[in-house]
């Protein structure tokens, strides 16, 4: 990763995810980008990146302090019902961490990681990942207030999603697809009965 990519993610993006939280004392909405999933009937929603000043993130002072942003992620995406098709909704939310960039770790290589998760789902490497986040949505790894995880059915009724966890992967050179916005980054989300991944739009560059 260049130096120049540091300074402009310090600057830009990095800056509303962690020195915005600490100037805004509300639940505010900072970014929101549009969901499309990568599936045959592709279910669609909403990804939010919040302040909140009802809660405290819970991962202050312990291991994960480094990486703790102090802010909080919800998504939500609308099933798919009809005669032949049955597709649930769901809903995720948790605290968000990172971010993670390749010399965070000097053994981690995120782009690797992003083109893994991807052929998981049957999808080729996409653009060069720059940045992950990560949210666990429920509190299995043993942090209380972590998050947490829906699926809604077309009825109505809904369930916890176990080990639910979240990564969102970002790039720099964001392609513009007319009606959705620029593709800016794939979200990766996992829970104990599989992976799902939905593109991620919008309206502007989030990224140089």
């Amino acid at each position: 990763m260049t130096t120049s990519f540091k300074k402009t993610c310090l600057f830009t993006f990095c800056f509303l995810l962690s020195g915005y939280a600490k100037m805004v004392f509300a639940d505010t909405i900072v970014l929101e980008f549009s969901m499309e999933e990568n599936s045959f009937a592709p279910r669609t929603g909403t990804f939010q990146v919040l302040t909140k000043d009802s809660a405290v993130s819970p991962y202050g002072g312990i291991e994960f302090d480094g990486f703790d942003t102090s802010l909080y992620m919800q998504a939500s995406w609308d099933s798919i019902c009809g005669s032949n098709i049955s597709l649930a909704g769901g809903e995720a939310s948790g605290w968000v961490l990172g971010p993670i960039i390749d010399s965070s770790f000097p053994d981690f290589d995120v782009d690797l990681l992003h083109d893994q998760l991807r052929e998981s789902v049957g999808l080729d490497p996409g653009s060069v990942s720059n940045m992950l986040y990560a949210v666990f949505n429920d509190s299995a790894i043993g942090v209380p207030g972590a998050g947490s995880a829906k699926r809604i059915s077309c009825s109505g009724s809904s369930e916890d999603a176990a080990f639910a966890l979240s990564y969102v992967f970002l790039w720099e050179n964001a392609t513009f697809f007319e009606g959705k916005g620029y593709y800016i980054g794939d979200l990766v989300y996992m829970t104990e009965i599989g992976t799902q991944l939905y593109f991620l739009y919008n309206d502007q560059k989030l990224l140089p």
